[in-house]
């Protein structure tokens, strides 16, 4: 098969991230499993992967597997993207072995945005809570942030509503095939998504259904491809609770609307609040926190590949580090480095460096504990003096 089917057959085949990565670490390409398939035997006692992930990978490798899968997906006029293609949001990819194999795309827009951010919360959400959301979504629109949701009832509907409203681009994350509508409520909102420049995405191929299970699993990328997390409404049952758990452990800066202290829908956020997380009551916040803004206020825009400095420098003055920064490890020094011109955020550094995550919090820690960088509010990072 060329290539381009072999990331569809995995993609497809309905093996994990986790089942995905472990084959890749044995046989090194997409290539290399798939020549080894032939190999692998259900008997053997040391099996790459379990014996359940290898009958879903013989079962979708069958050509008529293949063919119903790329027959759905011409019908829903849905594209691959695989995890080496370009068009591959870059902070998902640096998520490693959480990171989806490839993703089932509708529509045109691409999925580099040079600016992404997430706004969830409950399905239940108040009337404050939607207008909130509404509002929010289209400040961050107007701002040229693609505004990344989850289709759902509530706040992720008033998210959506408020990007387009102002012409922004929004993408919607599913957790079912990209083919499916769910909640079939949203099929008007799903189609103007489409017909206005954002983006259905998942990572469940054509057909597959809307089962509970998938949902929380879903939320990683929802976090995963943005920079930042707004917690609108939500109780500490809701699924919110999944997505703040997975921004938290992906590094991603996480924001909650303060809402009445009696509204069982203002529980979580209020914890939040209370344990450290940013407020946002508004885009400016936001953009402002996420030094999305310049000097002069206006939006700064730039790409992930190799972002400019944004926001001010800690000073004008040229920093003088050579002789400290040459005495760390690689890794730690390239850190330090990304650091000389201008103070960044967590999504920058990691941006710059290409470190992932917990790969990102482990060395930044071992910086602050030497004194090399400090800390500042908002989750900034720069060269201490």
């Amino acid at each position: 098969m060329e290539q381009h089917d072999l990331w569809l057959w995995l993609a497809a085949s309905g093996i994990t991230p986790r089942q995905f990565a472990r084959l890749m670490e044995v046989y090194g390409s997409v290539e290399g499993i798939d020549k080894a398939l032939g190999g692998f035997s259900v008997r053997e006692g040391a099996l790459p992967v379990s014996a359940t992930a290898l009958r879903k990978l013989r079962e979708a490798r069958r050509p008529a597997a293949m063919n119903d899968v790329e027959r759905a997906m011409k019908r829903a006029d849905i594209r691959l993207v695989a995890r080496d293609d370009a068009e591959y949001p870059p902070l998902l990819r640096h998520l490693d072995e959480d990171a989806p194999i490839a993703l089932f795309v509708r529509g045109q827009a691409e999925l580099r945005f040079p600016r992404a951010f997430a706004i969830v919360g409950t399905r239940r959400c108040t009337r404050y809570g939607a207008l909130a959301a509404e509002r929010i979504a289209a400040g961050l629109g107007a701002a040229g942030v693609a505004v990344v949701s989850g289709l759902a009832r509530g706040v992720d509907t008033a998210a959506h509503l408020g990007c387009l409203s102002v012409g922004g681009s929004t993408v919607a994350v599913l957790g079912c095939g990209a083919d499916i509508v769910y909640p079939r409520e949203n099929e008007e909102l799903l189609r103007r998504i489409l017909d206005e420049g954002g983006a259905v995405v998942s990572e469940y191929a054509p057909g597959v259904q809307p089962l509970g299970r998938h949902f929380p699993v879903r939320n990683r990328i929802i976090s995963g491809m943005c920079s930042g997390v707004l917690i609108v409404e939500a109780s500490v049952r809701s699924g919110a609770k999944h997505t703040v758990d997975h921004a938290q452990a992906q590094g991603r800066e996480v924001y909650a609307l303060p809402g009445p202290v009696d509204t069982p829908t203002s529980e979580m956020p209020l914890i939040l609040l209370r344990d450290g997380s940013q407020m946002a009551t508004s885009a400016g916040d936001i953009l402002e926190s996420i030094r999305w803004l310049g000097d002069d206020g206006e939006t700064c825009r730039g790409d992930y590949q190799s972002p400019a400095p944004l926001g001010r420098a800690i000073d004008n003055r040229p920093y003088d580090h050579d002789k400290t920064l040459a005495g760390l490890d690689p890794a730690q020094r390239q850190v330090a480095q990304a650091l000389k011109e201008s103070e960044l955020t967590f999504s920058e550094i990691v941006a710059c460096t290409g470190f992932s995550a917990p790969e990102l919090n482990s060395y930044l820690t071992l910086l602050e504990l030497h004194g090399i960088i400090i800390q500042l509010p908002g989750r900034i990072f720069a060269l201490a003096r």
